[in-house]
C-alpha cells in the first residue's frame, strides 16, 4: 500500500472514529473532546501505530481560520454587543495577566529560559477552547448567557493570545523594547479589525449576488483565508481579521441571504467545524507518545515536565478565579444600574453616539429610528434585569478554563532554538489535557451544586412584543392601497380577510401554541398574498435582528415559527 493510500485510509478511519466517539460521548455523558483525546492517546500506543506529525503551521494557517470564521458567523452580534464587557476583559485582559503570571513561574523554574520565551509559553497556555467548554455547558443545560460569554471569550482570546505570542517571540531574538512591543500589539489588533471589516463588507456584497446554495457556500469556504492572508501580510493578526469578518458576514447575511441559503450554509459549516475541531482533539491525543519521546530524547524526565505542566494549570486556575469574581461583581452592579435605567458617563456617551449613527443611517427614510432605539433600550434593560451574572455564574465561568486546539498548535510554533522546547511542548499538552479533565469531570457537578440551570424558553414578553411588531407589519401590507398581484390585479376582499385572520392567529405563538393554518388546496391568489405578507414579516424580522431591538432567543424562536408556518402553507398550496 502506497503512502498516499495509507494517508487517505487513515483520514477516512479518523472521521469514523470522530463520529463514533461523539455518539458515545452523548450516551455516557462525557465531553467529546475529552473522550477523543483519550482515544487518540490509546491508539498511539497500539503496536505498529504509524507516526503522524502535523506541522503547527498547518493548524494555524489551514485549520484555525475556518474554525474561527464558522464560530463567528454563527455568533449573534446582539449577544456580542450585550456581553462585550465580560468578553473583552476575559478575552484580552485575562490573557495578558495569565501569560505574565505563568511566564514568571516558568522563568523561575527553568534557569536557562529567558523571560520573553517564558511569556511566549504563557501566551500559548492562556486562551480557552470554545469547543471544550461550550460542549459541556450545552450538555448540562447552563444558562445561554454563560455559554455566550464562554464562546465570545474564546473568539477573542485566541486572537489576543496569538498576537501576544507573536510579540513575545519577536522579542526573543532581540533586546526587549516595551514601547515597541506595545505598539506592535496594538497595530496587530487594530489593523486586523480594519482588514476584517473591509473583507466582511466585500463578502456580504459578493454573496448577495448569488442565490445558489452551492455557490454561496463555496464562496464562504474561502472568505476566512481572504481575511487572514492580507492581515498577516501587513504584520496584523490574521485571526482577529477572520473573527471580524465572520461577525460582519453573519450579521448582515440575515438581510442579504434567504433563509434557505442560510440554513444550507449553516449545515455545511457545522460539518466542517465538527471534523476540524474534533479531528484536532483526536490528533492531540495521538501525539502524546511523540511528545513524551521528544522530552526523553532532549534529556528531560517526563514525570518532572508533567508536574511543571500541572503547576502551570494551578496558576491558570487561581489567576482565572481571582480575576472573574471581582470582575463579575462589578458587572453585576452595571447590570443593576442598566436595569434601573441609570447609565454611567461612558454609557450615556455611547447612547448619544448610537443615536447619531442611527439617525444618519435612516436619514431621508420613513423608518422610525427613535422607536427602534427606544425598543432596543427597553430590550437591553429587560435583558440585564433578567440575566444578570452573579457570583454563581462567576464560579462557573471561572472554572470553565479548558484549553485545547490553539494551545497545542501554537506551542509548536516556538522557534526551534528555544531552550527547553521539547519540555515546553509537553507542558502545553499537559495543561490542555489536565484542564479538559478538570473541567469535563467536575463542571457538571459544580453546576448542579450551585443550582445553575438554563431557563426552558425564550422570555415570553420578548416573543409577544416581537410578534406584535410582525403582525403590525403584515397588516400594513394588507392596508397598502397599492397592494396587488404581479399583473396589477387587486386582491379580493375575501383573500385579504383570510390572510388577516392568519396574522391574528400568529399571536398564539406568544402563548407557546403554534397557530393553526388552513388545510387543503389553496388558491393562487391566497398563495401570492401570503407570500407578500411573509416577505414583509421576514424583512421586519431581519430589521429587528440588525437593530438589536429584541433578544437573540426571541428572534430565533420567531424565525423558527415563521419557517414552520410557511412550510405548512406551502405544502398545502
Amino acid at each position: 500500500m502506497g503512502m498516499e493510500t495509507e494517508v487517505i485510509l487513515l483520514a477516512a478511519v479518523g472521521v469514523l472514529v470522530l463520529v463514533a466517539a461523539t455518539g458515545l460521548s452523548r450516551r455516557i455523558g462525557v465531553a467529546a473532546p475529552l473522550l477523543l483525546v483519550a482515544i487518540g492517546a490509546g491508539l498511539s500506543y497500539l503496536p505498529g501505530a504509524p507516526a503522524i506529525h502535523l506541522e503547527a503551521e498547518w493548524i494555524l494557517l489551514i485549520v484555525l481560520p475556518p474554525l474561527l470564521y464558522g464560530a463567528a458567523v454563527a455568533f449573534p452580534v446582539i449577544d456580542f454587543r450585550r456581553n462585550l464587557p465580560p468578553i473583552a476583559f476575559l478575552g484580552v485582559a485575562l490573557v495578558i495577566i495569565s501569560a505574565v503570571a505563568v511566564g514568571w513561574v516558568l522563568f523561575i523554574v527553568f534557569p536557562d529560559l529567558d523571560l520573553a520565551s517564558a511569556i511566549a509559553l504563557g501566551a500559548v497556555l492562556s486562551p480557552t477552547d470554545a469547543v471544550s467548554a461550550t460542549s459541556i455547558a450545552k450538555r448540562i443545560g447552563l444558562p445561554s448567557r454563560i455559554v455566550t460569554v464562554l464562546e465570545g471569550e474564546s473568539l477573542v482570546n485566541d486572537a489576543s493570545a496569538l498576537v501576544l505570542l507573536r510579540t513575545a517571540t519577536a522579542s526573543i531574538a532581540a533586546v526587549f523594547d516595551l514601547p515597541a512591543a506595545v505598539g506592535s500589539f496594538f497595530w496587530a489588533t487594530f489593523a486586523a479589525i480594519v482588514v476584517g471589516a473591509a473583507v466582511g463588507a466585500l463578502a456580504v456584497f459578493v454573496r448577495s449576488r448569488f442565490k445558489d446554495p452551492v455557490m454561496v457556500t463555496s464562496i464562504s469556504f474561502v472568505i476566512p483565508f481572504f481575511a487572514y492572508a492580507p492581515a498577516e501580510a501587513i504584520d496584523a493578526s490574521g485571526v482577529i481579521a477572520v473573527v471580524t469578518t465572520g461577525l460582519i458576514v453573519g450579521h448582515y447575511s440575515v438581510r442579504s441571504q434567504t433563509i434557505q441559503l442560510r440554513f444550507a450554509e449553516q449545515t455545511n459549516w457545522r460539518t466542517v467545524q465538527f471534523i476540524l475541531e474534533n479531528g484536532v482533539f483526536l490528533l492531540m491525543g495521538y501525539q502524546l507518545r511523540e511528545y513524551i519521546d521528544d522530552d526523553i530524547h532532549a534529556g528531560f524526565q517526563p514525570g518532572y515536565t508533567i508536574a511543571i505542566g500541572l503547576l502551570a494549570v494551578a496558576v491558570l486556575v487561581v489567576v482565572r478565579l481571582a480575576f472573574t469574581f471581582p470582575l463579575f461583581a462589578l458587572l453585576a452592579r452595571r447590570s443593576r444600574r442598566i436595569a434601573a435605567g441609570r447609565h454611567s458617563l461612558w454609557g450615556m456617551l455611547s447612547v448619544r453616539v448610537r443615536q447619531r449613527l442611527v439617525a444618519l443611517r435612516h436619514r431621508g427614510s420613513d423608518v422610525d429610528w427613535r422607536h427602534q432605539l427606544k425598543r432596543r433600550y427597553e430590550s437591553d434593560r429587560a435583558f440585564h434585569a433578567r440575566e444578570a451574572l452573579g457570583w454563581r455564574s462567576s464560579a462557573i465561568i471561572g472554572w470553565s478554563g479548558m484549553r485545547g486546539v490553539v494551545t497545542v498548535a501554537a506551542v509548536q510554533s516556538l522557534p526551534t532554538d528555544t531552550p527547553y522546547r521539547a519540555a515546553l511542548i509537553l507542558i502545553a499538552f499537559t495543561a490542555a489535557t489536565a484542564t479538559l479533565l478538570l473541567g469535563g469531570l467536575t463542571l457538571p457537578s459544580l453546576a448542579r451544586a450551585l443550582g445553575v440551570r438554563e431557563a426552558e424558553t425564550a422570555p415570553g414578553s420578548d416573543i409577544r412584543a416581537l410578534f406584535t411588531e410582525l403582525a403590525r407589519t403584515g397588516r400594513e401590507v394588507l392596508a397598502d392601497p397599492e397592494l396587488a398581484r404581479p399583473d396589477g390585479t387587486p386582491f379580493s376582499p375575501d383573500a385579504v380577510e383570510q390572510i388577516d385572520g392568519e396574522i391574528a392567529r400568529q399571536a398564539h405563538v406568544a402563548e407557546r401554541s403554534l397557530p393553526s393554518t388552513p388545510s387543503g388546496k389553496q388558491s393562487a391568489e391566497l398563495q401570492e398574498l401570503r407570500r407578500q405578507v411573509f416577505a414583509a414579516e421576514r424583512e421586519a424580522l431581519a430589521d429587528a435582528r440588525a437593530t438589536s431591538t429584541f433578544g437573540s432567543a426571541a428572534l430565533d424562536t420567531a424565525e423558527a415559527i415563521l419557517n414552520t408556518i410557511e412550510a405548512q402553507t406551502t405544502a398545502d398550496g
